[in-house]
């Protein structure tokens, strides 16, 4: 084995992770004892089920007789949930709290709050990705989705359907589709799909990289077609004996360690023809740079979509 040169035709992305739980922690108990009575305004679930609350508000002034939208909305409309004029008021007003509170730094360390961040979503693609993984925290949202499917073939909206629980008939979809014909959703990944497939009748799915990020879990599986794993620091002997015979190894390792360390939510793309080999590269720069990694490999799926996930997963893992 040697180091010369590493065959670029698989792809292991490498991404520090940070533990930002404690960092949350802190600032949310400063910012209560510092008497910031905004601080902590949405449900104990946080954004996720503000979000999730007003989705469920939204879609009840279409659908009054699911009991599902009434057990969820109801902490937001509260007696405006039998009155539909007063229930759409509730719904347009909690949606601008959300907005404001989105930017709070109380919840700056949400996963919601850190997507829509750095992806710099506005508030009408936010609750598109909102509808594509409502399925995912609630089965109900599945089955009602089903219900409104030809032949009740898939548990998800189409982005056409959504349009019509979010804006005014009113509203030209010209508008809508020049707006959403370069949305980030697509370009970066976070919903899935195939941009040739005209755009109001996709399929509004979420990435699992970013379904799993939610819940600050590694996707349990990926569209570029591998698995990621976890690459932690180790004393591994053999790693240890690499190193020693290859120092041009160890130097890339310190180098790619060096330059992660100072670089906020980094993607280390290193190339080998061989899995053990890129596997063994990872724990190299582990080592050196002495933090856990995830590890994305390209596997039958495309670079780009392994370039996507990774980033995903890197920005909502801090």
């Amino acid at each position: 084995m040697g180091t010369a040169a590493w065959p670029r035709d698989s792809l292991p992305l490498f991404r520090i992770m940070k533990n930002q739980a404690l960092v949350e922690s802190i600032d949310r108990r400063r910012q209560v004892a510092s008497g910031d009575e905004n601080a902590l305004t949405i449900a104990e679930g946080g954004l996720l089920d503000g979000y999730l609350a007003c989705l469920a508000a939204r879609l009840l002034l279409h659908f009054p007789n699911r009991s599902f939208l009434n057990e969820l909305a109801r902490p937001l409309a509260g007696e405006a949930i039998s009155d539909p004029t007063a229930l759409a008021s509730n719904v347009a007003d909690y949606s601008q709290s959300l907005s404001q509170q989105l930017a709070h730094p109380a919840h700056a360390c949400e996963p919601l709050a850190i997507v829509n961040r750095y992806y710099g979503l506005s508030p009408f693609e936010l609750d598109l990705l909102l509808f594509a993984i409502s399925p995912e925290l609630d089965e109900s949202f599945g089955d009602l989705y089903a219900s409104l499917a030809p032949m009740g073939n898939s548990r998800r909206l189409r982005v056409g359907q959504a349009i019509g629980f979010l804006v005014s008939d009113t509203l030209r979809r010209s508008v809508i589709r020049e707006g959403l014909h370069t949305s980030v959703l697509w370009e970066a990944g976070l919903l899935q799909g195939d941009i040739r497939t005209a755009l109001f009748e996709r399929l509004l799915q979420a990435s699992p990289a970013f379904s799993a990020g939610l819940n600050r879990h590694l996707p349990a599986s990926v569209e570029s077609g591998e698995l990621p794993e976890m690459t932690v620091p180790t004393s591994d002997p053999f790693v240890q004996l690499v190193q020693r015979l290859y120092p041009r190894l160890a130097a890339f390792s310190r180098e790619y360690a060096h330059w992660a360390a100072n670089t906020a939510n980094a993607i280390i793309h290193i190339t080998s023809e061989h899995v053990e080999s890129a596997r063994l590269h990872a724990k190299t720069v582990a080592v050196a740079l002495d933090r856990p990694l995830v590890h994305f490999r390209q596997g039958d799926g495309s670079f780009v979509a392994a370039l996507r996930e990774a980033e995903i997963t890197a920005v909502m893992h801090g």
